[in-house]
């Protein structure tokens, strides 16, 4: 008695499946002349991948304007608005007293193994306000060994910190507000020059 259920139920089965199948194969048109069913079907799905493609991002300075051209010195202003002053020139007096806590503890990952910080900036000659960020590679080279490098600390300082960071926040983390693309080379680089007034 098992067997016959068992056979009974196994037949059952085989018979939906070819009845799947027979109402599949009667319901799929017939390719158009000097077509194939495979070119036919590959075509809607390459229309389809075509159609849901999203448009490129906007990215400021590539496919969208760029409000910061200059980058450092567009962005580090005195926004009296929001009474926060950013430029370099007001930050260095600021931080030749004293580097605040949270911003001491994102410079020091920056740190070269070995430098001791000793939480004040050195005095730097108003000259220096004029040519911004280029002026700052004097100390915080690729390979300096006397300063934390700039590229490194730029990035934990820009980076980090989530909506505690103001350049998060603001200008949304937009790399190219600093990193610009030369088309031609494809090379990136980062104009300098005075600070705004």
């Amino acid at each position: 008695m098992k067997k016959l259920l068992a056979f009974t139920a196994i037949l059952s089965l085989v018979l939906i499946v070819f009845s799947a199948l027979a109402q599949t194969d009667q319901k799929a048109p017939a390719p158009p002349q000097g077509q194939s069913k495979e070119t036919q079907q590959q075509a809607p799905a390459a229309e389809q991948q075509k159609m849901e493609q999203p448009p490129a991002r906007q990215i400021p300075g590539i496919n969208a304007d760029d409000k910061f051209p200059n980058a450092c010195v567009d962005c580090h202003i005195n926004y009296t608005d929001m009474n926060m002053d950013t430029r370099f020139s007001t930050l260095m007096q600021q931080w030749q007293t004293k580097v605040d806590e949270r911003l001491m503890d994102k410079i020091k990952g920056a740190a070269p193994d070995g430098l001791k910080l000793t939480g004040k900036h050195p005095t730097v000659p108003k000259s220096a306000f004029q040519n911004i960020p280029k002026s700052c590679g004097n100390c915080h080279g690729k390979t300096s060994k006397k300063a934390p490098p700039a590229a490194r600390m730029t990035h934990l300082i820009h980076l980090t910190g989530g909506d505690e960071n103001h350049f998060m926040t603001l200008f949304q983390g937009q790399c190219t507000y600093c990193h610009k693309l030369d088309e031609k080379t494809g090379e990136w680089k980062i104009p300098s020059g005075p600070e705004k007034s």
